[in-house]
């Protein structure tokens, strides 16, 4: 589990680097599509560069990296 945590984090600096933006959208977010969908088009309308969407726990919706 920690190397996962770990190479998501390398990947995520990775597409950082090369100026993409990034969201991760996690499986179990699914359950609820509307709260995701509503994630997605607040982090596309954003600046933010770091966000992700999780459908049972109420998470910040961005993070600046």
């Amino acid at each position: 589990m920690q190397a996962n945590r770990e190479r998501d984090l390398r990947k995520t600096n990775e597409l950082l680097a090369k100026a993409w933006r990034v969201m991760t959208i996690w499986q179990c977010s699914l359950n609820e599509p509307e709260v995701v969908l509503t994630r997605i088009e607040d982090f596309l309308r954003s600046e933010i560069r770091v966000a992700e969407a999780s459908g049972t726990v109420d998470l910040p919706r961005g993070n600046d990296a």
